[in-house]
């Protein structure tokens, strides 16, 4: 992705060389990196005082506080108390020191929720030793990531480069991994592009030289200079600077700048001051006679207004009490509050089917509206990745797309596109396929290409996926009742909770993971998978799998891995027409339910393979939808998702195809989404198939 063409990478402000002191100091004794325990300065005392020289006051050793070692969780959770303190939209970064720094304990404080067991002095001290080190990284990271990129590196190629020059420039390994993370977007750390820097030069010596300013982030400029001539063909004369305030005021004082005031001249502007005084206070008086006037007219105005404005709000007010209809749209995750609102006021529910991920159907409910215009959306992104990879031919796109229980828009954009692997989640938990056991598959068809001599491919990936492989979900299940009942620390005492297996399947996984795992589940309690990047994993495994594969000749080439999230983008789009007729059908059908005194149902179009005009329309009940499951450790009716059915049309069709689109490349670009056009009132494949319109 393209940034901000106007960030600079952060560079070191260059200092004054320190004067050496006269007088020596004693050695400083080295501490910890993360032991943060601050000193205050002492002052040489005034005057004449005893020194206790070479003495030690007993218990000072005792009562010295212990210095707590930070986390990584500590580290990130700084890193975002300070971007959220200096980030502030209307001080920014102008607050005072003490201030600042107490803002930033005190968001650090409510992030960690462990009272206040720091302080300010441990904090700031532990920022400097911090950020010290995380723009030691940066300038690593953002040399490989600006001018020392190699083509064909992703963001994760120039993360480990950046690790292992760390590691030889400095002795150690780079430490602070979560806080970069969390720092690396700010417009302070952010790199920026090789052709931005190269683009932004500065004259840089009397010569007229130009040099690339990607290498500083300060701007040399002589304000002095200008482009049009040269300063010693046109000499010009700068004029002369007026004398100052001081030296005005001693020249006058010794009688070389007096003052000449003329007679007539004062005598005028003493007339002038009496004439605009008088004007003044008859201008005043016209205006006190029209604001009283005024004013009369203006309160009986504003008090009719008054009571117009609330008998109008009355008859609202008894007509919202009376007829008050609450059209629930995503009946899925309707509030708790909310429904109990609804039955004190006696309202009339409608729901619709809203959901692009496409599990929400019946018999009676087809298809919920926005999973036709998702995966047109989704489609079309598809098939261009499709067209680099073939135009290109070195790499292979992971491509993940969103639905986090079902991986219906996986199928149908498989459907529209021809890819060379689909994962179909449901497929996955059914065979009970492990990690291992996708990863071996995703490496046998890529090393059938490369004996086809191709080494370049698309593969598909539900958001879910992760979800499906029973031992991932045998995990998450336990994690979900862990996080519901208890804090995780970090020395991973929560991890005896867990059982032998899914502790042996939380190590092996990478880091990353891991921490996506244990983020805060969403307000339904399910795991955010959204933010588990399963395609860089499936990468990394693949990667390992195939180096081994290479190691006894059954792979030739050199395996590049491109991770693709395609997810919200999808629910921004302009709707299709099958979906802007069925929406309007949708809402056609929910008014003329309440109408009829109707509550509790969902409105349902039936017929969708005939034209518009011939489509029905009617409701269903929401309970025939219900279902019963253990969300946040309790157990909560839901909406039921419809998940894929491998016995189903859209499935089948797909299975009959897939291993000659792995080995044959029969991409399909469709294009954006038409409006006008043979094609532009076609539903989705999926539907089609399910109504029995396609074979």
């Amino acid at each position: 992705m393209m940034r901000g063409a106007w960030n600079f990478p952060p560079q070191p402000i260059p200092t004054p060389p320190v004067q050496p002191q006269p007088i020596p100091t004693p050695p400083v004794q080295s501490e910890p990196e993360d032991d943060v325990e601050i000193v205050p300065e002492t002052q040489p005392p005034k005057g004449k005082g005893k020194r206790n020289k070479g003495k030690q006051v007993a218990g000072d050793e005792a009562s010295k506080p212990k210095a707590i070692k930070w986390s990584p969780i500590e580290e990130e959770a700084l890193a975002k108390a300070f971007i959220g303190t200096s980030d502030n939209p209307v001080k920014g970064n102008n607050q005072p020191g003490d201030g600042f720094w107490s803002k930033v304990l005190t968001k650090f404080l409510a992030m960690m929720d462990q009272g206040p067991y720091r302080d300010i002095d441990s904090v700031s001290s532990k920022w400097r030793k911090l950020n010290t080190t995380v723009n030691r990284f940066c300038a690593e990271y953002n040399k490989l990531y600006t001018s020392d990129r190699r083509s064909g590196w992703n963001d994760e190629d120039v993360f480990k480069m950046a690790l292992e020059k760390y590691k030889q420039n400095h002795g150690s390994n780079f430490p602070h991994v979560r806080a970069w993370m969390v720092l690396k977007d700010d417009p302070k750390w952010s790199p920026i592009p090789n052709e931005v820097a190269m683009a932004k030069r500065q004259k840089t010596s009397e010569t007229g030289s130009l040099s690339a300013g990607g290498s500083d982030a300060r701007c040399h400029i002589n304000l002095n200079d200008d482009a049009d001539y040269d300063e010693d063909e046109y000499n010009v004369r700068e004029p002369d600077r007026p004398p100052g305030r001081d030296k005005t005021k001693k020249e006058r004082a010794k009688g070389k700048g007096k003052e000449t005031v003329d007679p007539n001249m004062v005598e005028f502007m003493e007339h002038l001051k009496v004439y605009n005084d008088i004007s003044a206070q008859k201008s005043k008086t016209k205006e006190r006679a029209v604001e009283e006037k005024s004013r009369a007219s203006d309160e009986k105005l504003k008090e009719k207004v008054r009571l117009s404005n609330e008998k109008i709000r009355i008859s609202d007010e008894k007509i919202r009490l009376k007829e008050w209809e609450i059209m629930m749209i995503n009946v899925e995750n309707e509030p708790e509050p909310r429904r109990s609102m609804s039955k004190k006021l006696k309202t009339r529910v409608i729901g619709c089917p809203k959901t692009i991920d496409g599990d929400l159907k019946c018999k009676e409910v087809p298809t919920s509206f926005g999973f036709d215009t998702a995966c047109k959306i989704y489609a079309e992104q598809i098939g261009n990745v499709m067209v680099d990879a073939r135009s290109t031919g070195k790499y292979y796109h992971f491509v993940r797309l969103m639905g986090r229980a079902a991986s219906h828009i996986t199928l149908e954009c498989a459907l529209q596109t021809h890819p060379n692997i689909t994962l179909i989640g449901e497929e996955v938990a059914s065979k009970k396929l492990t990690l291992k056991d996708v990863t071996d598959y995703i490496a046998d068809v890529i090393c059938k290409c490369a004996d086809r001599g191709y080494n370049y491919g698309v593969i598909l990936i539900p958001e879910g996926l992760i979800d499906f492989i029973p031992e991932v979900q045998q995990l998450i299940a336990e994690l979900n009742e862990i996080l519901a009942r208890e804090t995780v620390d970090d020395n991973g005492l929560w991890k005896q909770k867990l059982t032998p297996q899914s502790l042996q399947l939380f190590e092996i996984l990478p880091y990353a993971i891991q921490d996506q795992l244990m983020l805060e589940r969403d307000p339904h309690g399910n795991v955010q998978v959204a933010k588990i990047e399963t395609e860089k994993m499936l990468i990394q495994m693949v990667e390992s799998e195939l180096e081994k594969r290479k190691q006894v000749g059954q792979y030739t080439y050199q395996f590049k891995g491109q991770s693709h999230f395609f997810g919200y983008e999808g629910r921004c789009g302009l709707p299709s027409n099958f979906d802007s007729s069925y929406c309007y059908a949708l809402g056609y059908c929910a008014g003329a339910l309440l109408e009829s005194g109707k509550s509790g149902l969902i409105s349902s179009v039936g017929n969708l393979a005939a034209p518009v005009e011939e489509w029905t329309v009617g409701g269903t009940a929401l309970t025939s939808l219900m279902d019963v499951e253990r969300r946040h450790g309790k157990f909560k009716p839901v909406i039921k998702k419809a998940m894929v059915e491998l016995d189903g049309a859209p499935f089948k069709k797909f299975a009959s195809k897939r291993e000659e689109w792995a080995l044959q490349n029969r991409y399909i670009s469709p294009g954006p989404i038409q409006f006008v056009g043979v094609e532009a009132d076609r539903a989705n494949h999926t539907l089609l198939l399910e109504l029995g319109v396609e074979a």
